[in-house]
């Protein structure tokens, strides 16, 4: 009988000492965070997925994110819909050059729950713009679409920029590297810089086959300023098609 009454008493301290974290209480939701991506000055994407309702339906999924470790509603956060399943968050409002903390979460009638806390830095550009010409067409990526970062290793210039179009989900990728100085002009047949610009529209990937895309760099007032310039042709090798572009133009700045 003692050994029975111990054994009670150990199981209840047991449960309830599980239901104090999200992965213990079955009356939770379960969900995981996606890894942080198209980090720019101000905006970042990010999400998660819900992958069990618990006792109740989830009535609200999002993330929520702060400067200080494992956020949650109670902080920044945006919401994402219900229910099961994957979603993309979109985070605004962001300070350049930040260290920043993200969770996804998951709400329903018992409470919420939260999923890993990924840490993550905001870029150091803002006055960011990118707009191309793509076979006559215009095609132009809005300022919370556009994430952008310079670095510097030594005299080498890394510039990378990634621009979303608003609409139709095709995007620019342009991972400049090995520049250095204040005007620079890459040749895309020259194999003497390692830099790929590539742009992508459906299940199409079209890398540079001609062309050329030029940079340059000034200082004032406090700010750097990288305007760029781009036109050629673009190749997708899968299916042989090309496309022509021309009126390539970025702006990325940064404070010193």
């Amino acid at each position: 009988m003692k050994n029975t009454i111990i054994l009670i008493l150990f199981l209840t301290f047991y449960i309830s000492s599980c239901k104090k974290g999200n992965s213990f209480d079955p009356d939770l939701a379960s969900v995981t965070t996606s890894a942080v991506t198209s980090i720019g000055s101000e905006t970042a994407v990010s999400g998660g997925e819900v992958t069990s309702q618990g006792i109740d339906s989830v009535v609200l999924k999002g993330v929520c994110w702060s400067a200080s470790s494992n956020p949650t509603i109670s902080d920044s956060k945006v919401t994402s819909g219900s229910g099961l399943g994957s979603f993309v968050s979109y985070i605004t409002g962001l300070s350049s050059n930040t260290k920043y903390h993200v969770r996804a979460f998951a709400s329903n009638g018992k409470g919420t729950a939260y999923g890993k806390d990924i840490e993550f830095t905001t870029g150091n550009i803002s006055g960011q713009s990118f707009s191309a010409t793509i076979d006559g067409e215009g095609w132009a990526s809005t300022n919370d679409l556009i994430s952008a970062n310079i670095s510097t290793l030594s005299s080498v210039q890394m510039l990378t920029i990634n621009a979303e179009h608003p609409t139709d989900g095709s995007y620019f990728a342009l991972p400049i590297k090995y520049f250095a100085g204040s005007d620079t002009t890459i040749n895309f047949t020259s194999s003497s810089f390692s830099t790929v610009v590539l742009y992508r529209k459906g299940t199409k990937n079209y890398n540079q086959k001609s062309g050329s895309l030029h940079i340059t760099k000034s200082t004032s007032g406090g700010l750097e300023t990288y305007t760029g310039t781009f036109s050629g042709t673009w190749k997708d090798l899968l299916s042989n098609t090309s496309v022509n572009i021309t009126n390539g133009q970025f702006v990325a700045k940064r404070s010193l």
